[in-house]
């Protein structure tokens, strides 16, 4: 055979003796042999299961990616040797863009992080590529396309291959917390809201109610007569009530401004 040949391949449908199909594939050789003639040599290689397999990887990674979307996280992978990196769809959304809109890259991603950030993200990167264990989770705060800042929460896992040709990478599953941490802290204000409501129960109400039962029991045990020092006592026990009623009042206000659900006007 000498040095001059050219391939031409083709994907078709066999069909089989009993009847069955197959994918196959056909590759055409044309060469030109000793004696300069030119001649050709086909090969038929049945690739059903390849195609099966690819077919099992897209439907596969179809459902992961919606997933990550139903879930609302995102996904990298890292490379820790070559640095390139490779990000989820739903990756590119949370940070507000189009998938493949921008680069993944180291650079890229760092400019999205307020300058704060940006140390400490560096920080448990290196560590993650000097130590190869798996990293503590991170929280960084990201500025999206449109300029809102939100709250990733990152978990990473190394992924070391077995191959002994593969390089390490580090794979992360990244989620949007900002929500969380928002309603997380305005049920922190509602429950310091009750802790003081509580409180005003438990101590102001105490007082004008002492003073009112106090009172009573001096009209029922006959403590004091008719005349003017009953007419004081039926004073006191009028202020005491006026005072309560207010004091009720101000804890029923304080209760329907707190929204048992955050978020929510009723």
């Amino acid at each position: 055979m000498s040095g001059n040949t050219a391939n031409i391949k083709s994907e078709f449908t066999g069909i089989r003796k009993d009847g069955s199909h197959f994918d196959c594939e056909v590759t055409i050789i044309s060469f030109s042999d000793l004696h300069g003639e030119l001649m050709k040599c086909s090969i038929v290689e049945d690739i059903s299961e390849r195609k099966r397999a690819l077919e099992r990887i897209a439907r596969n990674q179809k459902l992961l990616n919606q997933a990550e979307t139903v879930a609302h996280m995102g996904s990298t992978e890292i490379d820790l040797v070559t640095e390139k990196r490779e990000w989820s769809d739903e990756f590119y959304r949370m940070l507000g863009y189009e998938p493949g809109a921008i680069k993944a890259d180291m650079r890229v991603f760092l400019e999205l992080l307020p300058a704060e950030e940006q140390e400490r993200y560096l920080e448990w990167y290196n560590h993650v590529k000097l130590h190869n264990t798996e990293p503590e989770p991170i929280e960084l705060k990201v500025i999206r396309k449109d300029g809102t800042e939100r709250c990733f929460f990152v978990k990473g896992q190394i992924n070391q291959q077995g191959t002994g040709h593969d390089h390490p990478k580090l794979v992360t599953v990244v989620q949007d917390i900002t929500d969380l941490k928002q309603v997380m802290q305005e049920l922190k204000m509602q429950n310091q809201q009750l802790k003081e409501i509580a409180w005003t129960q438990s101590h102001i109400v105490r007082a004008p109610l002492s003073r009112l039962m106090g009172l009573v029991k001096l009209l029922s045990d006959g403590v004091v007569g008719s005349g003017e020092d009953h007419t004081q006592i039926l004073s006191y026990i009028v202020q005491s009530a006026n005072e309560l009623d207010r004091i009720i009042a101000d804890i029923t206000e304080k209760t329907r401004k707190i929204n048992v659900r955050p978020g929510s006007d009723t």
